[in-house]
Formats: C-alpha cells, sequence, structure tokens
C-alpha cells in the first residue's frame, strides 16, 4: 500500500492510496490494508486530522516514505469512537491540545496535526485498486 497526499491551492487536502501489490489469484495482497485505511474517512465527518511519520533508525535507512495522514478519534465514557474537535492532544502532556504543530513522538511515530477538517469524499480510483480521499480546507485555521 502506498499514500501520497497534496495540500492544494484552495486549502483542500487531497488522499491516494493505491495497492502496490501485484494481482494474483488470490486477489491483492494488500487489499485489506488498503480498505481499512480508506474505512477510516468516513464522508461528512468533522475531525481533527494528523499526519504521522515513522521515523525509526530502519524506516529512515530504507528511504521509504511512510507518512500517512488519518482521522484523530477519542471514547467516551461508554467505548463509543467519536470524532475528535478538541484538538491533539501532546505526548508529554495529555491536558494540552493543539489543532497544529507537532505533537510528539513516541514509540518512532512522529505526530503532527494538520487542522481541523471535514471528510468531502472518499471514492475508488478509475484504475488500478486504491481510493482518492478529499478533505475541507482547514475549519480551526484561525486557532493554535
Amino acid at each position: 500500500m502506498k499514500t501520497t497526499h497534496s495540500y492544494l491551492k484552495n486549502g483542500t487536502v487531497k488522499i491516494v492510496v493505491r495497492s502496490t501489490e501485484k494481482h494474483s489469484e488470490y486477489g491483492r495482497i494488500d487489499e485489506y490494508d488498503v480498505d481499512e485505511y480508506a474505512e477510516k474517512f468516513v464522508v461528512g465527518e468533522t475531525t481533527c486530522f494528523i499526519e504521522w511519520d515513522n521515523v525509526s533508525p530502519n524506516a529512515l535507512r530504507s528511504n521509504e516514505n511512510f507518512k500517512k495522514i488519518q482521522p484523530s478519534h477519542e471514547y467516551d465514557k461508554n467505548g463509543k469512537k467519536i470524532p475528535n474537535i478538541l484538538g491533539i492532544r501532546g505526548n508529554s502532556n495529555g491536558d494540552i491540545r493543539r489543532f497544529h504543530g507537532w505533537r510528539g513522538t513516541t514509540s518512532d511515530q512522529f505526530l503532527y496535526a494538520i487542522g481541523l477538517r471535514t471528510v468531502l469524499s472518499n471514492t475508488k480510483l478509475k484504475r488500478g485498486y486504491g481510493f482518492s480521499i478529499i478533505l475541507s480546507n482547514d475549519l480551526a485555521a484561525d486557532q493554535d
């Protein structure tokens, strides 16, 4: 699975996730990963988004791009997953939340908050196996 993302001029973000595996008699080996990643983006849902990257020494040596954008969710007192509209917690002090900027590095995962956004579309690619996802412009652009 390979993901790429672009920050567009109008403030939106385009994410493309596609299968990188060859098609075999059993289907694509990474179809499940592609589907699981795309299912995180629910059209119409507004939540904070994070960009994360694997910065372990082995990942850095491999020269692969592990950067991914994904929605941030939290859980209510009943354990139900809910959108996070309050900001991304820092790893040193979870009480400090921010909509933008570095939020910490934990277990070789670098987290960067990229704002409060709405999922505008999540469509299958016409060629190849994958999805194109469009996020709205930042709804908290004037906040920290």
